[in-house]
């Protein structure tokens, strides 16, 4: 098929906060790069600054403008609103695919997408989102039936691992449209080593501070290291709804002096700071900060959670158990007493992920799932070539 010289893509996202917005940039800044003009959509109330400061350093790439309004985590009264914000921006932008991303910014997205007297092709990639919910539980039922229906207003769903392809599968169905299957990428110069600093803290531990991330796993593997003698520093990097519950159990624990809290920055400035990059999550769809460490050539201690055991593909045998603070703390001892053989096998992991999770492979990937949507959508057309109107802050 032939392609158009230039599409007109909007992604539409609600929170935008770590692999998830990580993922939304990497693809604008790409997008961009190959000739294409790009807008973003979000929630204006959880845009932090470190977030804000993230989209200003991509603002080349965003050619179509940045739509920021309120646009609540749960279902009720304020999505009309939303609802209203989001078409005008929208119809200012003109795109030809509008790119929705989490449950509530796919489920808000592909809605005014279908309202829209352009109809643009629509796509949506879960990002675990809903998925996370128990199959049979009254809120997992609710919203894999919303799914479902969601799917009649949708052109093409991307899944970024294997697992959430199999957990969309098992807990909403079989998908009734087309489907594609596309792991996130690092950019080229992220497969560079960055060695430890003088005064590197033995772990860290980056990301948002919520329970699913599992920080309250971390602090307590630190302390049984600290019962056994092993007075290991760690670092750690994010904020987050239970941040004070985190900085509650350092203080019980009497680990003031060991445990340093700081407040988000680029992983690359991170990874500086540590010998050993510690990821004990309790769920997870395809996180970047796996794919970011093992890149960067950092010793990485993982749970074998979501689609982090496809990263590893067959050194998975290593990741630890989830939800399990002992397995996690008996992984940071090795770690603390082996530095010179996990640099090794640091060294080692990174050749195997080069080839199947890069930039450009999703990018292209993604962009070839765009155009399938213009073939398979009858009542639209391939644009040949568009103009940039930006719309900055729109509604």
């Amino acid at each position: 098929m032939t392609r158009a010289k230039k599409l007109r893509i909007v992604h539409c996202v609600r929170s935008p906060f770590g692999g998830i917005f990580r993922h939304i940039l990497d693809l604008a800044h790409q997008q961009h790069h190959e000739g294409h003009d790009v807008g973003l959509i979000l929630d204006s109330e959880t845009c932090s600054p470190f977030e804000a400061a993230k989209i200003e350093a991509e603002t080349t790439s965003l050619t179509l403008g940045v739509a920021k309004f309120p646009i609540k985590r749960q279902i009720g009264s304020g999505d009309l609103m939303a609802f209203w914000r989001m078409y005008k921006a929208l119809k200012a932008m003109k795109p030809d695919v509008v790119h929705t991303h989490g449950a509530k910014g796919g489920a808000l997205g592909r809605t005014v997408a279908s309202c829209l007297p352009q109809k643009p092709v629509r796509l949506y990639c879960p990002h675990g989102g809903s998925l996370h919910y128990d199959k049979d539980s009254l809120k997992g039922k609710i919203f894999f039936g919303l799914e479902r229906m969601l799917e009649k207003i949708t052109d093409s769903l991307v899944f970024v691992s294997e697992y959430e392809m199999r957990s969309y599968f098992a807990k909403v169905g079989q998908p009734k449209v087309s489907w594609n299957l596309t792991y996130n990428g690092l950019r080229d110069h992220e497969f560079t080593p960055i060695p430890a600093d003088e005064q590197a803290y033995d772990f860290l531990m980056i990301g948002q501070l919520r329970d699913l991330k599992g920080p309250d796993l971390f602090i307590d593997a630190l302390k049984m290291l600290h019962n056994q003698g092993k007075k290991a520093t760690a670092l750690i990097v994010g904020s987050g709804e239970d941040e004070e519950k985190y900085r509650s159990m350092v203080r019980e624990y009497g680990l003031e002096a060991h445990v340093t809290f700081s407040k988000p920055m680029p992983a690359i400035q991170a990874f500086a700071k540590t010998h050993c990059v510690v990821v004990p999550s309790r769920a997870e769809s395809m996180p970047y900060i796996v794919l970011e460490a093992i890149g960067a050539q950092k010793p990485l201690i993982a749970t074998q959670v979501g689609g982090i055991p496809e990263i590893f593909g067959d050194q998975a045998h290593v990741l630890v158990p989830a939800n399990n603070a002992l397995s996690l703390g008996e992984a940071m001892l090795v770690k603390l007493e082996s530095r010179e053989l996990a640099q090794a096998q640091a060294a080692q992991l990174v050749e195997q992920i080069k080839s199947g999770f890069s930039l450009t492979t999703m990018n292209r990937t993604i962009l070839d799932e765009y155009y399938r949507g213009f073939r398979i959508r009858p009542d639209i057309n391939l644009p040949l070539t568009t103009k940039t109107e930006n719309v900055q802050n729109a509604a």
